[in-house]
């Protein structure tokens, strides 16, 4: 195939993760051209996107690109983008009348339309920094409302619990929580409205994703209605629901190469421990073995039944019982080395192109690990993804759809490995350096996004991680991309 796949992508905000990520593992392809709005178009943490300008943009680009496939986060186009989403108090007919011209405009592309949207969380503190403002007082009484309200309603509470449930929701405020109540209800509306879009062929395949996720909750409920309505519009193979947002734009990406290169990639999934398949990581509702098979659906790859008949294999560095966090301070963390050395060797041995996940610890990548693959000769060039941030479905669906673009660019003998180098020279730098070592020290010393001291905590442990790929040092930048510690961009 000689042909540029154009794959036209709005993104979730202008976070790393969602704007130059998929560019990233799309471009490793030199037959794929990933375009996106300019950056400054995009919503922020205390911003929302330029709604009019990124429908310009769109109409114009679908007119000059000619696009094989449009990725579109819909919560940009409705709200904003993902944080807006949460907040956004315009009348549902206003978000519309956005959505419509936006429909309007991608019917008329030609091009296969692949939609995400997010199921609004609900986040268990008290802080507002994602959320609306009254969220820093109310935020867990909400969250314990939520929790409950559903658990009574699905007729599991005990009298104990339905007795707290009346005492939480005298505790919030009735305007705060009819304000809440409503813009969720909003939401769930437009969420709805989706698999109509989809029936009608507008949206050719459409992920809703949930984050930060429990056992109970309104945002639960509101799956369990959407999964109904999917199931009962016979939609399951178009839309899908699964835990986890910011890596799906990455896994659609990922699913328009495998459709435009006419390939079905086959992975068999490998743990590091007995029962890792077992394990339900944290802020997630499901054992990493149903996630694995989700993640694998979203980019239309095949979980083959062994080893020896896959294509490749997605190695996970699993928690023995239950992950650890590397976002607290003075994180209590054992360390796994039977479990590094189960993946080094795996690595080393395999006859088999290997995909590694890291999701040990939520927030970081296991440090031991990490060394170990930066420290023996020739391992890297053996890996054909690698991610370890944040949650473990994020984690996942990174190192998936890196490895499945890798490897279908060698088979059509168009692979970029300078992009692949860059690619895996961020995730190592921001997954294990700064994510599970640097954003500590940083936070110990401050509670500011002080890039000076990023550059003097970070850039001494990265630099010779850059020489190992050929990597200019004196190109290397690095900031605070919403202003805190909790999210780095590596250029």
């Amino acid at each position: 195939m000689t042909k540029t796949v154009n794959i036209l992508l709005i993104p979730a905000d202008n976070r790393p993760v969602s704007y130059s990520l998929p560019i990233f593992i799309g471009e490793q392809n030199r037959n794929v051209k990933v375009i996106v709005p300019p950056v400054k178009l995009l919503g922020g943490l205390d911003f929302s996107a330029d709604i009019s300008g990124i429908l310009s943009w769109l109409e114009e680009a679908i007119s000059q690109e000619r696009p094989d496939f449009i990725i579109c986060a819909l919560d940009t186009v409705a709200y904003g983008g993902l944080i807006s989403s949460r907040r956004c108090d315009d009348t549902k007919n206003t978000i519309l009348a956005r959505l419509e011209q936006f429909k309007e405009l991608v019917k008329k592309a030609g091009a296969k339309v692949f939609g995400f949207t997010s199921i609004m969380r609900i986040s268990n503190n008290n802080v507002n920094e994602e959320e609306k403002e009254y969220w820093d007082k109310y935020g867990v009484l909400i969250f314990k409302y939520s929790f409950l309200s559903h658990k009574t309603k699905a007729d599991k509470a005990t009298d104990a619990e339905r007795h707290a449930l009346k005492e939480t929701e005298a505790q919030i405020p009735a305007h705060i929580l009819e304000d809440y109540l409503n813009t969720r209800q909003k939401n769930f509306r437009i969420n709805k409205m989706y698999i109509d879009w989809s029936k009608e062929g507008v949206i050719d395949f459409l992920i809703y994703g949930k984050d930060d996720t429990s056992t109970f909750g309104i945002n639960i409920q509101e799956a369990e209605q959407l999964q109904s309505l999917i199931e009962k519009a016979d939609m399951r193979n178009f839309v899908r629901i699964q835990t986890g947002s910011d890596e799906v734009c990455s896994l659609l990406t990922a699913r328009a190469i495998q459709e435009a290169f006419d390939k079905r990639i086959k992975i068999f999934p490998v743990y590091s421990t007995e029962h890792g398949c077992s394990v339900i990581p944290l802020y997630e509702d499901m054992p990493l073995s149903e996630s694995v098979k989700r993640q694998l659906n979203t980019c239309n790859a095949e979980l083959a039944a062994s080893e020896d008949t896959a294509d490749m294999v997605l190695l996970l560095h699993s928690p023995v019982e239950k992950q650890n966090d590397f976002i607290f301070p003075n994180p209590d963390i054992p360390p796994n080395l039977q479990g590094a050395n189960f993946c080094v060797d795996f690595i080393k041995n395999s006859g088999k192109p290997v995909i590694l996940a890291d999701v040990l610890n939520a927030n970081g990548s296991d440090p031991i690990l990490a060394e170990k693959l930066l420290s023996e000769s020739g391992i890297l060039d053996k890996l054909y993804g690698y991610a370890g941030w944040n949650t473990a479905s994020n984690t996942i669906g990174t190192a998936l759809s890196a490895g499945i673009s890798r490897y279908i660019a060698e088979k059509t003998s168009c692979f970029d490995v300078d992009v692949f180098k860059k690619l895996m020279f961020i995730r190592f730098a921001d997954d294990w350096a700064y994510q599970s070592t640097a954003r500590r020290r940083i936070r110990e010393i401050t509670p500011l996004a002080d890039e000076k001291l990023l550059y003097s905590e970070l850039l001494p442990v990265i630099e010779p991680l850059a020489k190992k790929l050929n990597i200019n040092t004196e190109e290397i930048t690095l900031k605070f991309p919403w202003n805190r510690t909790f999210e780095v961009e590596i250029r």
